[in-house]
């Protein structure tokens, strides 16, 4: 939410610059035109687009005490005229009387004049720019102990330089909290500024508050400091590790003493197979056996005489045999051998 009223308030403000720059806004003969590093404006170097005859419009930045003007671009309807270092980046409208600017540096920053010379009158125009940046969204970081936090916040590529500005919530007075350190970079190829901040907070006068920081309209999100001393955020996230590393123990565990039990039941069951023996009976009517029955294995052998029959599993009755046949059994449902 805090980003998103950040943006708001970065887009407010540059509808702002922009309803000022639109229509050149005239104080003290200097017209105001502001412009974003990296974009683009337009120049104006006069109003008066009814007077004819245009013999030449230069467009050049006084030098220091406005001794060596710097040419920036211009027009003449006799010669032509090189800008040099701002050909890629300038093109004048004689039509409009107006210079374009683009890429636009910081460096671009100042006073510009506009020289124009009709056949029957010479005139002068007062052009400012300004140039802005915006900063990046600011980056918080906390560190606290028993007694205070130190809270640090940063922004980079702005411009010009912006202080940052905190918010306590709730509020705080001023004796609470104290800047340590603030300061400032400057890059030395794109003239953007980056700047740092460090408050220290004092946690023993009350309850966990909420921090934010703002630059240039850049606002960060908040972030919370002073925990209450019954815990801090480091207790919390070890407390969390533990019990979550608890709760996969005692998982493996019920895992394990499940697949046991079940290697276990199933090794009971092969034992009692192996135990019982299949052995034939005869019949006082059949060259074949009538039936079969499972007998223990230790009990006797294949060709004993009948006898009682293992008494756990019924006897499985043979319903025919032929020579040319395969013989059919009827096994009973809970002494179904496994399939192998």
């Amino acid at each position: 939410m805090d980003v998103v009223y950040g943006m708001y308030v970065q887009w407010l403000l540059r509808c702002v610059l922009f309803l000022i720059s639109l229509p050149f806004l005239q104080s003290k003969d200097v017209t105001m035109v502001i412009g974003e590093v990296g974009g683009a404006v337009t120049i104006p170097c006069t109003s008066d687009l009814f007077e004819n005859h245009l013999v030449f419009m230069y467009v050049q930045r006084p030098g220091s005490n406005g001794n060596n003007p710097r040419f920036i671009n211009g027009y003449h309807t006799k010669k032509r005229l090189d800008p040099k270092e701002y050909t890629n980046r300038t093109h004048v409208d004689p039509r409009q009387r107006t210079m374009k600017l683009w890429s636009i540096l910081p460096s671009d920053e100042g006073l510009y004049e506009c020289h124009i010379q009709y056949q029957t009158k010479k005139k002068q125009e007062n052009i400012q720019l300004n140039v802005t940046a915006n900063y990046s969204i600011p980056i918080v970081t906390v560190a606290c102990d028993n007694v205070s936090c130190l809270v640090t916040c940063s922004s980079d590529s702005g411009y010009p330089r912006r202080d940052i500005e905190w918010s306590p919530n709730p509020p705080l007075n001023q004796s609470h909290w104290r800047v340590v350190n603030s300061s400032d970079v400057t890059d030395p190829v794109s003239m953007l500024f980056s700047v740092y901040s460090s408050i220290s907070v004092n946690c023993s006068s009350g309850p966990r508050l909420n921090l934010s920081c703002n630059v240039g309209g850049a606002l960060s999100q908040e972030h919370t400091v002073c925990w209450p001393q019954t815990g801090s955020p480091d207790v919390y996230v070890t407390s969390a590790v533990v019990a979550g590393a608890v709760a996969l123990l005692c998982f493996l565990l019920a895992g394990l003493f499940v697949f046991k039990e079940r290697k276990a039941q199933t090794a009971r069951v092969d034992q009692v197979l192996t135990d019982l023996t299949l052995v034939p009976v005869p019949s006082p009517t059949s060259h074949h056996p009538a039936s079969l029955s499972w007998i223990p294995q230790s009990t006797a052998p294949l060709d004993s005489p009948s006898g009682p029959a293992y008494p756990v599993p019924t006897p499985l009755s043979l319903r025919s045999w032929f020579p040319t046949t395969r013989p059919s059994f009827t096994w009973p449902a809970r002494y179904l051998p496994p399939v192998c």
